[in-house]
């Protein structure tokens, strides 16, 4: 509160009169050319022995209600100033609120738009990864796929060149060395046929000789020239059954394990 410039109590202390204004008369107005004498007023003997500071005297002295009803008023002033100054400070606590639920609003605002918009792009390359992995696995897939279907093609080649190799082989072997040959397959075929009483050998007669000499000692083999027989061949034909080690159907059996068909 506004602590009042005259104390009530202090009241009867000085004359406090209301100043007022005076103005001069048409008549009593000062000529321009001559200089106007204000003479000092005289003081009475009674104000010039009154202090200074404790004399203030005016043409109309002010009452003591007046003066208590402005000092009243002066107060009102001073608490309406201070009641206007919470409010303006309780007005700002609130906009400084206001403010600061803005900016966090704002700021959740912007940071679940960057999140969505991160999570979008992110699962968009996501996907885009996907494809190009389901897409390299694929190629890899098939590049597998023709990998083995030419690594089949390469072993049937393989296969069929070793046929077609081992098939000259033989025919050389065979040429040069037929009744040996004959006689290998012969001695091969003996060992399936032991439980059999009676052995009758089908084979080339160029081939026949050498087996005669070198199965002299076997007394159930007998020995039949055929010139249906490829030299080097052999047919076996027993009491317990027949084997037949003919150079052509061994070779041909070799080749279809080999190469499953019958070329």
């Amino acid at each position: 509160m506004t602590e009042k410039v005259i104390q009530n109590n202090a009241n009867s202390k000085y004359a406090i009169n209301k100043y007022q204004y005076k103005a001069f008369d048409d008549d009593n107005q000062l000529e321009p050319d001559k200089p106007t004498l204000h003479k000092p007023k005289q003081m009475d003997s009674y104000e010039s022995q009154q202090p200074q500071n404790e004399c203030i005297t005016h043409d109309e002295p002010i009452s003591q209600n007046h003066a208590e009803t402005l000092l009243k008023k002066i107060d009102e002033l001073s608490t309406s100033l201070i009641k206007m100054e919470m409010q303006m400070e309780r007005q700002q606590a609130d906009f400084n609120a206001r403010l600061e639920e803005d900016k966090k609003r704002a700021y959740d605002d912007g940071f679940n738009a960057a999140t969505t918009e991160f999570d979008s792009s992110y699962k968009a390359k996501c996907d885009d990864n996907d494809k190009m992995l389901s897409s390299s696995i694929k190629k890899l897939e098939e590049t597998a796929s023709n990998y083995e279907t030419k690594m089949t093609d390469i072993e049937k080649e393989l296969a069929k060149t070793a046929v077609s190799i081992a098939e000259q082989v033989i025919k050389k072997e065979v040429s040069e060395n037929s009744s040996k040959v004959a006689l290998s397959l012969v001695r091969e075929l003996l060992t399936k046929l032991k439980e059999a009483s009676k052995i009758k050998l089908k084979v080339n007669k160029m081939d026949a000789e050498y087996l005669k000499n070198a199965l002299s000692a076997e007394s159930k083999v007998s020995i039949e020239e055929d010139d249906a027989i490829q030299r080097g061949g052999v047919i076996v034909l027993s009491d317990v059954g027949n084997l037949d080690g003919n150079i052509s159907s061994r070779f041909l059996k070799v080749k279809e394990d080999l190469l499953g068909d019958h070329d």
